[in-house]
């Protein structure tokens, strides 16, 4: 397989040790996503020898080779030679301008300052000043609690980029042992933290890799091998690292840092028996008066939970995790969790309706509600069946759930961030600790089980200071759930307005999705069995009974055109009602009613609710945030009472 190189570089490329690379080309036609990209990789020739020079000329063919070179020559560069940051070098002289004043009261390093400088981090978090100086100055251990969105990365990965920078492990060229270890309860987590502390180290000698599930055992190991002062791991994928003896991260010699980021999540997630066993393993490879251990969590209220009864047994508890940590000194104790438990900008809202009502509810809030949403489930069959259904509605929606592929995953996640109108719906594997940035409204389509988990959903929105909507959809059956839900927070929800005779249309719309989207289903099935049964009768060499054959498999070829017919059918009939407005046109909505104090939040101009998303961004004339229609809806509670 060749590759473009500069013209003028020929002799220097063919004088590299070029290793052959088999490529199965069948896989070619696949493109980027199930083709080649696996094979996507950097990896430095070994034995070779770069230098770099300024050439002054404008042909464009000897920048890459320039930019090479000299990447290839920082990486020699030693801890002792400060590396210039490359986020500094592309400030503009408005980011010069930035105050950083509010950064003084820490010690930080000059190389964290310009990277916090270029990434427009004008101030610290109250979770980051307050967790800095314990950490980094005194040494200690900590135990800290703040809500989802508040900066808990940087609350622990600021003060241990500035040890290592301060007081560097590496010394000339040689590969040091592991420095800081960081567990998390999932991939897109620990990849998310490993994006977050690149950024900021970019221009530092320091090393980050990820150690999670998915990725080749081989990558893994050269990831590994190029020894990095801090890897951030799943818990499953770490123990089973360990288990196989793999030197860097079983030499815990000069670890310094052992960080449990949303450790009680991770203790929700089933990893309590794992994350015992890795405790363990460092307590007896590691000196516990060298590392530090740091546990951050969005709550701390697991570790309130009093001791089963004798004879009572009892689930793993944020509070057994701690009694398993062998601590340097006691813990300094950080607890930011407001008494609301839920952020100040956020709007709670609920829709009392029938199971089978949710799906109009969920579209007349989205047509009326442009922006990023994401949309919570309790199960992975729900998600797939809501994907399937608003797919067919015409709104861009993107699933994420567990029993995706992490390749996929990723991607979904990179074009929700993307997308200024979409929706993302999912289970609770992302309702914590992911940086989905501009959430704009929250749906819990299905009931939170427990109000921890509640809060973790509606804590996606109204991150750092800023507004969202929390909308949660509650059946007959979940009014007990809602009762203990707002028993535990301590306050009620507010009822969200909905224009009723907007249903009549959008419930229309539902029902042909809703029966073309089961008729898929049963059609894809279908071939799916037929499939099966024509795969295993051609490997044996056998012929089939037609009775074993699934009477749709078994369809005449006027059968399956009949069947395609009715789906074309369908298909025309659903966009013909996505076509016409909700409003009808000539029908007033001056008269005064309650949805009348909400107009602003309701009216298109033309009278129109565009079947998707996109569409009815583009005919709002100003659009108007979720906390603005809570407060009018607040206004009017008040005004009835």
């Amino acid at each position: 397989m060749g590759m473009g190189k500069p013209a003028s570089s020929d002799a220097a490329w063919t004088s590299l040790s070029w290793k052959p690379v088999e490529c199965d080309l069948r896989v070619a036609s696949l493109g980027d996503d199930e083709g080649f990209s696996g094979m996507l990789s950097l990896e430095e020739v070994s034995g070779t020898e770069f230098s770099a020079a300024i050439i002054e000329t404008e042909d464009v063919t000897s920048e890459p080779t320039q930019q090479k070179a000299s990447r290839k020559k920082t990486k020699k560069k030693t801890s002792g030679s400060p590396v210039k940051p490359t986020v500094a070098i592309e400030m503009t002289e408005e980011a010069e301008d930035i105050d950083m004043s509010a950064w003084e009261c820490l010690e930080l390093d000059d190389a964290l300052l310009r990277s916090l400088k270029a990434l427009r981090f004008t101030s610290p978090t109250e979770i980051q000043t307050r967790a800095f100086n314990p950490v980094f100055r005194d040494r200690k251990d900590i135990l800290a609690a703040s809500q989802t969105g508040s900066g808990k990365t940087l609350a622990f990965g600021l003060p241990i980029l500035n040890r290592l920078l301060k007081f560097p492990p590496r010394q000339d060229n040689e590969a040091t042992p592991l420095s800081v270890l960081i567990v998390t309860p999932t991939r897109e987590l620990a990849m998310q933290i490993c994006q977050h502390l690149r950024r900021v180290a970019d221009g530092t000698s320091i090393k980050i890799a990820e150690c999670v599930g998915g990725m080749a055992i081989a990558k893994q190991q050269r990831v590994l091998r190029s020894h990095p002062d801090i890897v951030v791991a799943t818990p499953g994928r770490l123990w089973d690292i360990i288990q196989e003896g793999e030197p860097h991260v079983c030499d815990l010699s000069s670890l310094q840092f052992v960080v449990l980021d949303e450790a009680d999540r991770m203790i929700s997630r089933g990893h309590f028996k794992e994350l015992d066993m890795i405790l363990g393993f460092i307590g007896k490879s590691a000196p516990a008066s060298r590392y530090q251990t740091l546990l951050f969590s969005a709550t701390m209220t697991s570790m309130a939970t009093p001791k089963a009864r004798p004879g009572q047994r009892s689930s793993s508890t944020l509070q057994d995790l701690i009694s398993r940590i062998t601590f340097r000194s006691r813990p300094a104790f950080i607890d930011l969790t407001p008494e609301t438990r839920v952020a100040d900008g956020l709007s709670e809202s609920r829709i009392q309706c029938l199971p089978e009502e949710k799906d109009a509810y969920v579209y007349y809030f989205l047509a009326k509600h442009a922006g990023r949403t994401i949309v919570f489930m309790n199960s992975i069959a729900s998600v797939r069946r809501f994907h399937a259904l608003f797919t067919l509605l015409q709104f861009p929606v993107f699933p994420l759930h567990a029993s995706m592929q992490q390749r996929q995953r990723l991607k979904n996640l990179d074009r929700f961030k993307a997308s200024d109108n979409c929706v993302l719906v999912c289970t609770d594997v992302a309702a914590r600790g992911l940086d989905i940035p501009n959430v704009d409204n929250v749906v819990h389509y299905q009931a939170a089980p427990t109000s921890d988990i509640y809060v973790h959903r509606s804590g996606r929105t109204a991150r750092i200071g800023g507004n969202g909507l929390s909308l949660m959809l509650i059946a007959p059956a979940e009014q007990e759930a809602y009762r203990r839900l707002t028993r535990d927070l301590s306050h009620s929800v507010a009822e969200f307005p909905v224009d009723t005779a907007l249903l009549v249309p959008i419930r229309k719309r539902i029902n042909v999705a809703t029966k073309l989207d089961r008729l898929l289903s049963e059609d894809k099935k279908a071939s799916a069995e037929s499939n099966w049964f024509a795969k295993h009768a051609k490997e044996m060499d056998i012929l089939l009974d037609d009775d074993i054959v699934p009477k749709t498999a078994s369809a005449t070829d006027d059968d399956r055109a009949r069947r395609n017919q009715q789906f074309a059918s369908m298909r025309a009939h659903l966009a013909q009602l996505l076509a016409e407005p909700l409003i009808p046109r000539g029908v007033s909505r001056s008269f005064v009613t309650t949805n009348s104090i909400l107009h602003g939040t309701m009216d298109f101009g033309d009278g129109s609710v565009a079947p998707n998303i996109p569409q009815t961004r583009a005919k709002r004339k100003r659009p108007v945030a979720a906390a603005d229609l809570v407060r009018k809806l607040r206004r009017l509670n008040g005004a009835t009472k």
